[in-house]
């Protein structure tokens, strides 16, 4: 009583492909500068300044200019390293605390008890 089974198609879904943006091609643009003007034109700012920039006047403005004084002179090397290292106060201290307290010598061969082939050794 073998029944014969009809074979149906199964429809599958399609794999779905994602989608690619499409590309951009960009043109490498180079701009050529005349030497008369770029001479006294100063360089601009790229950054964008923000309204309280605009708004605050000149001498408000946080000034990020360093002091670069005579930093790396040697002079002031030796002076800086000076005073980062201060100097231990003295104290006075008995030599006998400078000790050690506990020293374990190990054991010499002369201290062992003698042990013969009738030594039941549990009791060593």
């Amino acid at each position: 009583m073998l029944r014969k089974r009809k074979k149906e198609k199964v429809t599958k879904k399609p794999r779905t492909q994602k989608k690619k943006a499409p590309k951009i091609v960009r043109k490498l643009v180079i701009q050529e500068e005349d030497d008369e003007a770029t001479d006294e034109e100063p360089l601009q700012v790229k950054r964008k300044r923000t309204k309280t920039d605009k708004d605050q006047p000149q001498s408000k403005r946080m000034t990020t200019e360093a002091d670069t004084g005579m930093i790396h002179s040697s002079e002031n090397i030796g002076i800086n390293s000076q005073a980062q290292n201060q100097p231990l106060p003295e104290i006075d201290l008995d030599p006998a605390l400078l000790q050690p307290l506990n020293i374990a010598y190990p054991a010499q061969t002369s201290d062992l008890p003698p042990i013969t082939s009738e030594t039941y050794l549990d009791s060593v």
